[in-house]
């Protein structure tokens, strides 16, 4: 916490303490948890452990459909097309339609087909 406190828009270090946050068993530091990846995120969207982290904060949470968008993110930096797919058709059926997250959901899905369909050929 103090290096991140020294060093606020540092990602990685966010994303560290976060996933230290992560691991206890206080549901207050999963919100804690939450709260620095997204920051972590807004900074540099791609690291794929990042997205990973924030799926296992949303479901500790029980937000399910957050939790299906994060781990498609990050099945998508992965390449993982198939798997982002069916997290992000997880969370379209999970997330307030015309949401901004039901629409990234959406984008996700359709980005992951394309790309499953184009590594095939």
């Amino acid at each position: 916490q103090k290096a991140v406190g020294l060093r606020p828009f540092e990602p990685l270090l966010r994303i560290g303490l976060a996933h230290t946050q992560l691991e206890s068993k206080q549901s207050n530091m999963w919100f804690s948890a939450i709260k620095n990846l997204k920051v972590a995120l807004n900074k540099e969207n791609s690291y794929p452990f990042a997205w990973k982290l924030v799926g296992i904060a949303y479901g500790k949470v029980g937000r399910m459909g957050m939790s299906a968008l994060a781990l498609a993110e990050h099945n998508n930096l992965l390449r993982r097309f198939s798997e982002a797919q069916n997290k992000a058709k997880k969370a379209l059926r999970l997330l307030p339609k015309n949401s901004p997250s039901w629409i990234r959901a959406q984008d996700l899905s359709i980005s992951a087909d394309r790309s499953r369909k184009r590594i095939r050929r």
